[in-house]
């Protein structure tokens, strides 16, 4: 096999350093790596050194091989933390391949005859032997382990396996020539090695589609275009060992050759390093596409989850993304509805960046050099800008991809909040427009019955009008208390007063409020039962009250005011808890989600207001708002304070 050939094959087995590479450092991914790099290296040994020399250097490079491969093979996870005396003894074997290698290269010197090689006797031999003998039956074992885990498929079981049978057969009969002596042809040298290049580059298949050694790139038509600048360096230096052979065999000038490749290396390694002018673009591109980066942005995903369920807002992000790549401050503007755009976060500090800019106000250049300006788009729509603050100007491969993610997702996630907010805000108009109509028609009522009563006492008697009134004072009283709670309703929406923190002792509050409630509804059955004896809280006994009244009031109707109720004091921790429990017939699944929400109700007539306010009051205090099953059936409310009773409103 002639040494054009065996190049050939070395280049094409090279393409796959690039691409096992281009997906992070990983120590097994290195070692197999520098395995393909040593073998092609020995095949390139006879273009670039004379016969016997070149021939020195093939036997070493391929011997030195031996250790990287056993290494490469007994490094695998699951074979170092495996059970059992086979997992463990073949690490333990691992030296004889390294010392092998070491002796071999220092105690065999091959020498040629009529392009023919041989090894002369070495008193080495026999140690060597030995080592040769512990190689093989490590990579023996570690072939063997691999293949009984579940890991293990078909195609990639075929590749290793010839890799261990290649270094078998090699070992076999470079220990048969260590004790003979025998000659051996320098051709067959070459196709045995020649088998081992082609033998690795049939890897791609496996590493495009089977994912071997982990690494999930991107196989797309232009992948190696698309793997990194390796790639067009080694194509460079292939270029070069060619034109030198041919320069040596057809006697053409060197000189052209060389400047040629050196111009070309120049530009290889210099383009992608330019920031300025049009290549400020070219050098974005190969950062996007040209490296493919080991990043996992679980944690990144799992921010935007958060913020999209509402657990944290959009100043984490930012936070997140100035930590990683080193920037002090980051700012997020949205579009509004002026034409400008308006500050939504930002976190860290700056001095002169204005709460609302307008739209031209990046393109005119307004930014100082020190900041960094990125657009947010989506389908080609402008839906943010993000500024960051001292950016450093050199990003490692990991930071930029991190920025490119934040800058593609920040985009979405803008648009997706901004549906949110119009459906929320559509929802609360849809709320506010029913229940005024509620509201209205309380007051239309109110009005009329007022109404009526004014006419009719101005066509009376003096001597009736006193007669008149008193048959109208329940009615007047009855409007009366219509209208208080008219106004407790518009209050919901619109609270105005504030609460007022005082010291409350809730054991003489509840038996006092459950007096109340006996009085207003007189045929109900009620009882208080009193768990924490002692139970202070610091707040606003009206606002508590009222919010009790309508738990309260919601429990007698499910019992048709009859009970029985119960109001339990008790505690969840530090923290008082006021139950409110019925005996009714409960709430169905579907709707427990929606017990607080305005305006829903099942009830004939309800206006679905009341559990809302009392969410609406408890939330003012401090507090929170629970329904949970009542048992064997009905319903419990409960109200949990603050368990703090000196924070409470």
């Amino acid at each position: 096999m002639g040494p054009l050939i065996l190049s050939l094959l070395a280049i094409a087995s090279l393409g796959l350093v690039p691409l096992l590479l281009a997906k992070g450092f990983r120590l097994d991914r290195a070692l197999f790596a520098i395995y393909v790099a040593m073998m092609a290296s020995a095949a390139f040994a006879a273009l670039i050194w004379p016969e016997h020399r070149s021939l020195h250097w093939k036997l070493n490079l391929m011997a030195c091989g031996l250790p990287v491969i056993n290494t490469f093979m007994c490094l695998e996870e699951r074979l170092l933390e495996g059970e059992g005396s086979l997992g463990r003894l073949s690490p333990m074997l691992l030296p004889f391949s390294w010392a092998g290698a070491l002796a071999f290269v220092l105690g065999s010197s091959p020498e040629i005859t009529n392009g023919d090689f041989f090894l002369p006797q070495s008193r080495l031999a026999p140690l060597l032997l030995v080592f040769f003998v512990g190689s093989m039956a490590s990579m023996s074992m570690c072939w063997d382990r691999w293949v009984r885990t579940p890991q293990a498929g078909t195609w990639e079981g075929l590749f290793r396996l010839g890799l261990v049978l290649w270094w078998l057969i090699f070992l076999f009969l470079l220990a048969r020539a260590l004790f003979s002596g025998e000659r051996t042809p320098i051709f067959a040298l070459d196709v045995f090695l020649g088998v081992n290049l082609a033998w690795l580059a049939g890897a791609y298949p496996l590493v495009l589609r089977r994912g071997f050694l982990d690494v999930r790139a991107r196989p797309t038509a232009h992948l190696v275009g698309k793997a990194t600048q390796t790639v067009a360096v080694m194509a460079i230096v292939g270029l070069f060992l060619w034109g030198e052979a041919l320069a040596l065999a057809h006697g053409m000038s060197r000189t052209v050759l060389e400047i040629t490749v050196i111009v070309l290396l120049l530009a290889v390694m210099a383009l992608p390093l330019l920031p300025i002018g049009p290549l400020a673009s070219l050098r974005r591109y190969l950062h996007q596409h040209l490296y493919l980066p080991e990043r996992d942005f679980a944690q990144e995903v799992a921010l935007y989850v958060k913020v999209m369920a509402g657990k944290e807002d959009l100043r984490a992000i930012l936070g997140h993304l100035c930590e990683v790549v080193g920037a002090k401050a980051a700012f997020l503007y949205r579009p509004d509805r002026l034409g400008g755009m308006t500050l939504e976060a930002f976190w860290g500090e700056a001095e002169d960046l204005p709460q609302r800019i307008e739209g031209e106000f990046f393109e005119r250049g307004s930014l100082s050099p020190e900041r960094s300006l990125r657009k947010l788009l989506v389908e080609e729509e402008l839906v943010g800008v993000l500024v960051l603050e001292e950016l450093p100007q050199r990003l490692g491969w990991d930071k930029e991809s991190l920025l490119r993610f934040w800058s593609s997702t920040l985009g979405i996630l803008l648009r997706e909040l901004e549906w949110r907010e119009r459906e929320e805000d559509r929802k609360k108009l849809a709320s506010y427009s029913e229940a005024t109509s509620f509201l209205l028609h309380d007051a239309k009522n109110l009005a009329q019955l007022l109404d009526l009563i004014l006419k009719n006492y101005s066509k009376l008697d003096p001597s009736e009008k006193e007669s008149f009134l008193e048959m109208a004072l329940p009615g007047l009283e009855q409007a009366q208390e219509r209208a208080r709670r008219l106004l407790e309703k518009l209050e919901t929406f619109h609270p105005t007063d504030i609460p007022v923190k005082e010291r409350i002792d809730l054991v003489p509050f509840l038996k006092e409020w459950a007096e109340g409630a006996r009085s207003a509804f007189p045929q109900l059955d009620l009882t208080l039962r009193i768990e924490a004896q002692e139970a202070e809280w610091r707040g606003d006994a009206k606002i508590l009250s009222k919010a009790l009244d309508n738990l309260f009031s919601n429990a007698a109707q499910a019992t048709e005011g009859r009970g029985p109720v119960e109001v339990v004091l008790t505690r969840e921790g530090k923290a008082p808890v006021i139950e409110i429990r019925d005996w009714g017939p409960g709430v169905e699944e579907k709707d427990r989600k929606r017990l607080f929400e305005p305006l829903f109700t099942r009830k004939k007539g309800g206006m679905g207001l009341g559990l809302y306010q009392a969410r609406v009051l408890v939330e003012r205090l401090g507090g929170k708002v629970g329904f949970r099953e009542n048992s064997p059936r009905g319903s419990v409310f409960y109200v949990r304070l603050d368990e703090n009773p000196d924070s409470g409103g």
